[in-house]
C-alpha cells in the first residue's frame, strides 16, 4: 500500500509540474504481453507466453520541441511457462501444467520524443520513449508451485512507436526487470534463491482524444 501511495503522489508532482502551454490528451488502449522470468541461477528456466493488458493513459507534449511525457494505468495479465533445466515440468508435482499467471496494476511513466516528419507529419509521426513502470500485484493467490510473486516491482521500459492521423498509437516496448519480482520457496538441493527478474515485451494500439 505505501509503495502505491508513493506511485500516484509521484505521478501528482509530475503532472502539477507540466507547463501551461503543454498539449493535453488522454486515451485508452490494449495490447499483448509477453512475459518471461530471469533467474539468477539455472535451477529453472522460462518461456515467453502470451498474456494481455487494457487501461487509460493521458499524454502531456511540450509545444514545437516535440518532448512530454505519458502516464498509463494499465490491467495486466501476465503469463508464462516454467520448468526445470532437465525439461521436468513443476507443475506435474503441483497444478496448471507449468504454466505460471499473475495479474497486476502496472503505471508505466514514460519521457516521449517525437521525431517528426516533414510533410507526412500530420498523418504519420514515428516516436521513441523510455521510463520506470511500476506494477503492483492484485492476484489472490501470490504463491504458484514454488514461485512467491512480491506485491510490487519496477521495470525500465525502452520503445518506439507511431502515430497515425494524430489520434491512432502504436508501439512495442521492451520492460527490463529492475526490481525482485517475485522467489522461489523451493528449488530443489540448492534451497531458497531470492533474484528472479520479470522481463518481457508489450505491443499495445491506443487511441488519444
Amino acid at each position: 500500500m505505501k509503495k502505491l501511495k508513493f506511485i500516484l503522489v509521484a505521478l501528482t508532482v509530475m503532472i502539477a509540474a507540466v507547463p501551461a502551454s503543454a498539449q493535453f490528451r488522454w486515451g485508452v488502449k490494449a495490447g499483448i504481453v509477453a512475459n518471461k522470468f530471469s533467474f539468477s541461477e539455472k535451477t529453472f528456466d522460462s518461456s515467453n507466453r502470451v498474456g494481455f493488458t487494457g487501461g487509460v493513459m493521458a499524454e502531456f507534449k511540450l509545444p514545437v520541441i516535440g518532448i512530454g511525457f505519458d502516464a498509463s494505468l494499465m490491467y495486466v495479465h501476465r503469463t508464462m511457462s516454467v520448468a526445470e533445466p532437465t525439461g521436468a515440468d513443476l507443475m506435474k508435482k503441483a497444478d496448471n501444467k507449468g504454466r505460471y499467471t499473475g495479474d497486476y496494476l502496472t503505471l508505466p511513466i514514460h519521457v516521449k520524443y517525437n521525431l517528426g516528419l516533414p510533410v507526412v507529419g500530420n498523418f504519420f509521426s514515428p516516436y521513441v520513449f523510455t521510463g520506470p513502470s511500476f506494477s503492483y500485484l492484485v492476484s489472490k493467490d501470490k504463491t504458484k508451485f514454488g514461485i512467491n510473486s512480491r506485491k510490487g516491482d519496477i521495470a525500465w521500459d525502452f520503445g518506439l512507436g507511431f502515430e497515425i492521423v494524430k489520434h491512432l498509437q502504436i508501439s512495442a516496448a521492451y520492460e527490463l526487470g529492475c526490481s525482485r519480482a517475485a522467489g522461489l520457496v523451493y528449488s530443489g538441493a540448492n534451497g531458497y534463491k531470492k533474484n528472479v527478474r520479470n522481463n518481457g515485451w508489450m505491443v499495445t494500439a491506443g487511441y488519444v482524444f
